[in-house]
């Protein structure tokens, strides 16, 4: 079964590591806020086959919802991993929901990015 990687924001190293994930035998998508999905970079990457998962902006409170609808989509196993810290907040509040699927989300425990950011 192949894995779908959900990566969010859209940095210099986003690419980078959506290849990575397709070398590994992964299908990465890419994650991105409504107001960036006709970015350049997000629209004419060749590093993901799948279309951009177009999400909310980082504050608006619908967004965890969308995450957990992501996770619990049926199909493919189903994984995100981000590459910056504005989606952080909302992902921990998706493993507060869906404890069960708190391994699919490739973060740190909660505990350490609480005591970062703070």
């Amino acid at each position: 079964m192949c894995v779908t990687v959900l990566i969010l924001e859209c940095y210099r190293q986003t690419l980078p590591v959506a290849w990575a994930l397709k070398e590994a035998g992964y299908e990465p998508v890419l994650g991105a806020r409504r107001a960036c999905k006709d970015d350049r970079f997000v629209g004419f990457s060749r590093a993901t086959e799948q279309e951009t998962w177009v999400h909310s902006d980082w504050a608006d409170p619908r967004l965890v919802d969308e995450l957990s609808e992501w996770l619990i989509k049926p199909g493919s196993a189903r994984a995100i991993l981000p590459v910056g810290d504005a989606s952080l907040a909302p992902l921990m509040e998706v493993r507060r929901r869906l404890p069960g699927l708190a391994s699919r989300i490739v973060i740190p425990p909660d505990h350490c990015i609480e005591k970062i950011l703070a």
